[in-house]
């Protein structure tokens, strides 16, 4: 019989039982969302006084004796005090939200000429772990990315 097994951490918070979690994963979506429900009373005043949003989020989960699998790691993007007690996590998609883009002397925005696809992805995604491969040899020209815009706004507009 498989028996779930699971272990949650948040930020320095680790815990082996939760209430209910939802991963969702889409193309059309950007990033990875996780909402984590905690309905035990004493662990919710625990964990409200603990945790903050941007925290570290990893969640395993799989079955007694076999391996468990990451199933998704982000941040603390919302802290709901809903009962049960709710946790909401973006993938690195919160930190990109949070993230300008600058040019390399430090003035917000930024614009080519002609450029492609694969150099706009690299120069936005400097700082990330990301693997880019079969990357369409896509030509833009020009491409702008406007004042005050971050990483995301720019995938998405990509996109």
């Amino acid at each position: 019989m498989f028996v779930f097994d699971c272990e949650l951490i948040i930020g320095n918070f680790k815990l082996k039982t939760f209430n209910s979690v939802k991963v969702t994963t889409s193309r059309k979506t950007l990033g990875d969302t996780a909402i984590i429900k905690i309905g035990d009373a004493g662990r919710k005043q625990k964990l409200r006084n603990s945790i903050k949003v941007g925290d570290r989020v990893v969640l395993k989960m799989g079955y007694k004796g076999y391996p468990i699998q990451t199933e998704f790691e982000g941040y603390v993007s919302e802290i709901s005090p809903n009962i049960p007690f709710e946790i909401h996590c973006l993938d690195e998609i919160f930190k990109m939200r949070r993230d300008v883009v600058k040019t390399p002397e430090g003035k917000l925005g930024m614009s080519w000429k002609k450029t492609t696809l694969l150099d706009v992805l690299k120069y936005i995604l400097q700082g990330y772990e990301t693997d880019l491969f079969n990357v369409p040899d896509v030509e833009l020209a020009p491409f702008v990315i406007e004042a005050k815009v971050n990483r995301a706004q720019v995938l998405k507009k990509i996109k």
